[in-house]
């Protein structure tokens, strides 16, 4: 016989009224930023062909991230994981974890979307435990790095997607 899963039922501003798993919620163990006291969150796809996903709070149904894996935009993204953080979200291989970046995306010109590169959000697979890392080298990553490069952006404002293609095909080699 199997279980069914338990259904928690929230109110957001953006989504409406949603069920969300409770094995699938999101605990932040250390908070994002400047939002201290909000812990529960669930990661919601924008849609199904979309890169970005939204981090909503489960205790304040006004506040929904854009996140993304900035990978999916040919960024060689990569840092090592402090042994600190290791021990909090209890991750012993890299695929224990999920690296998120959370996404500003400007209202007058939404391709100049930009990703919080030092400030990166971790949480473990399956303990759904997480939190907001803050790297040490501010030279090496910027808390606005364009998602989308200048060269990627045609004159009618669509995307050259073979630019970003061969740009991951370059970061994965």
């Amino acid at each position: 016989m199997t279980t069914s899963p338990q259904l928690r039922q929230i109110n957001t501003e953006r989504f409406g009224a949603v069920s969300v798993d409770e094995a699938s919620i999101i605990t932040f163990v250390q908070p994002i930023l400047g939002f201290d006291s909000l812990k529960e969150f669930a990661l919601f796809d924008h849609d199904d062909e979309s890169p970005f996903k939204w981090l909503q709070s489960l205790e304040d149904p006004a506040l929904a991230f854009v996140v993304t894996n900035p990978t999916l935009f040919g960024h060689n993204y990569e840092f090592n994981l402090p042994q600190e953080a290791c021990s909090i979200l209890n991750v012993q291989r890299a695929e224990d974890a999920q690296v998120l970046t959370l996404v500003t995306v400007p209202e007058e010109n939404p391709l100049h979307m930009t990703a919080n590169f030092l400030g990166p959000i971790i949480f473990h697979n399956d303990t759904r435990h997480a939190m907001q890392l803050i790297l040490e080298d501010p030279e090496l990553y910027g808390t606005k790095v364009r998602l989308i490069p200048d060269e990627a952006i045609a004159a009618d404002g669509s995307i050259h997607l073979e630019v970003i293609q061969s740009k991951q095909t370059q970061a994965q080699s």
